[in-house]
């Protein structure tokens, strides 16, 4: 969700101008086993947020990662970072890594920012997600 929108509160329309924003990258838009993946976030903005960055796998699924390197389970958010003071741009290094042999298609890399401390399995409170496509063969 970018730019400008509004939300109806007690009869009122609260415009609300979201500068906040995720950004991820990759080196590679198509990876072999062997390959080195560097998966990197860059976050723009001036407001305190908590930070998911996962991988949607081809069958739909997903799994985030929390920092220290840790997977989730299948769909299940875990934060990996929270209360986050962004303060202009900050870039965060997620993953590099040399890939190991996975199944073929096409996942997403993403980045989610939510409130902070709040529940991410509520869109409501998502402020914005972004997420880059790669290949595997």
């Amino acid at each position: 969700m970018e730019g400008d929108w509004s939300d109806i509160r007690m009869g009122y329309v609260v415009r609300v101008d979201i500068f906040t924003k995720v950004e991820p990258s990759l080196n590679k838009s198509t990876y072999h086993a062997g390959d080195n993946l560097q998966f990197k976030v860059t976050l723009y903005g001036e407001e305190m947020v908590d930070l998911y960055v996962g991988v949607i796998f081809p069958q739909g699924q997903f799994k985030n990662m929390t920092y220290p390197m840790e997977l989730s389970a299948d769909n299940v958010f875990l934060p990996y970072q929270t209360g986050i003071q962004l303060s202009k741009e900050k870039t965060m290094n997620i993953l590099d890594i040399e890939l190991p042999a996975i199944a073929p298609g096409d996942y997403q890399a993403c980045g989610l920012l939510t409130q902070t401390q709040s529940d991410p399995n509520n869109e409501a409170n998502w402020l914005l997600l972004d997420c880059k496509g790669f290949h595997f063969q």
